[in-house]
């Protein structure tokens, strides 16, 4: 790619052919830590929008403002869900973990609470208490004195057997 936003640029993500994701966008960034997307053909979609954006999961691409707040931009470069998230993480099964406060909860891909933020962090190894969601279900490392997988009501629905508790949280 032949681009220039005022600066050397770096892209952070190898893009897709046209035709596999015709919708996505692709994180562009200038050294000095500003950050917009360019689409399929290299057109610049949006400039210097954010310190650190990230490659589009489910139609959204996950940005860090300089005010340090995560949001997340639709595929026309639209900050659709804006910057008021302490950390993110990308889509998984239509929904994102999202900090706020130190605690983690989930929001869909308009920006509406489906799980509010009540998990607290977890240890090394799950810092943000939970994982992102797979196949309906996401990895708690506690709730409630029990850890396990919790569906998309937030509801533990399957419980982690007490042996070994590193293991259960390493391994998912």
């Amino acid at each position: 790619l032949a681009l220039s936003i005022g600066g050397p640029l770096c892209v952070t993500q190898t893009p897709l052919a046209p035709s596999e994701h015709p919708e996505a966008l692709f994180p562009l960034c200038r050294a000095a830590r500003m950050c917009g997307y360019v689409d399929p053909k290299g057109k610049v979609v949006v400039s210097q929008l954010c310190t650190y954006a990230a490659r589009f999961s489910e139609g959204r691409g996950r940005v860090q403002t300089a005010n340090g707040k995560f949001g997340f931009v639709d595929a026309y470069g639209k900050l659709v869900i804006p910057e008021r998230f302490d950390d993110a993480s990308d889509f998984h099964d239509g929904l994102a973990r999202v900090t706020v406060g130190g605690k983690s909860g989930f929001v869909d891909n308009s920006g509406a609470w489906v799980i509010r933020p009540t998990i607290s962090r977890g240890p090394r190894a799950l810092p943000s208490g939970v994982d992102d969601f797979s196949d309906g279900l996401a990895f708690i490392s506690e709730l409630n004195g029990r850890q396990g997988w919790i569906d998309r009501t937030g509801r533990l629905v399957l419980n982690a057997p007490t042996e070994d508790r590193d293991h259960w949280v390493s391994a998912s």
